[in-house]
């Protein structure tokens, strides 16, 4: 087996010291390991066995193509089907009744749906008042 050299980008890496170089510039002035090192050593696995020899094993990333005119879709559209999506989930909860004297509460639906939509829009508060209104 050769030796473990990858070429990341424009850089060429060799973790085969045991400490890793890279030709990029990052590596150069600081001479610690850079990101294209913590790369390569992340998909290279060594595993060591008996009489020094070891084990390399290779990690392939797999990608995938990607249909970006469907993503580009799908991310308009996720704000609006998830609204509609929680408010007829919420709309099932059932409120309980009141006991004793007191106004009369808001529904149990109504309270979930907000504290939802509150969380999934990762707003403030301030900032988030206008969807609920929206929303309503």
């Amino acid at each position: 087996m050769g030796s473990p050299l990858a070429v990341r980008g424009l850089y060429a890496v060799n973790v085969d010291n045991g400490t890793g170089t890279c030709t990029c510039p990052d590596y150069e002035t600081r001479g610690g390991s850079c990101k294209h090192i913590l790369a390569v050593e992340f998909t290279i696995r060594r595993e060591s066995g008996k009489g020094g020899r070891y084990k390399v094993t290779e990690q392939v990333k797999v990608t995938y193509t990607q249909e970006w005119s469907a993503y580009n879709a799908a991310q308009c559209e996720e704000k609006d089907r998830f609204v509609a999506l929680l408010s007829d989930l919420c709309s099932r909860v059932a409120t309980p009744t009141p006991e004793g004297p007191g106004r009369s509460r808001l529904p149990l639906g109504d309270m979930v749906f907000a504290c939802t939509y509150k969380v999934y829009s990762r707003f403030s508060s301030r900032r988030f008042t206008s969807d609920l209104r929206d929303a309503q």
